[in-house]
C-alpha cells in the first residue's frame, strides 16, 4: 500500500500564487487537473500526495 503525504500550508490560493509569482487561476486550474490526474488530493490549504 503506497504511502501518502499529508501537508497544510500557511496560505490561501492567492497568497500561495503570489508566493510562486504565478497567476492564480493558472494555478488553480493545475491543481484541478493533478487531482483529476489522482496525483494528489486538496481541501482548502491542505493537499494530499497520492503518488
Amino acid at each position: 500500500m503506497p504511502k501518502h503525504t499529508k501537508f497544510t500550508i500557511p496560505y490561501n490560493r492567492e497568497q500561495l500564487a503570489h508566493y510562486l509569482c504565478v497567476d492564480r487561476s493558472a494555478m488553480s486550474n493545475e491543481l484541478c487537473k493533478m487531482r483529476n490526474e489522482g496525483l494528489i488530493k486538496f481541501h482548502k490549504n491542505t493537499f494530499e500526495i497520492l503518488q
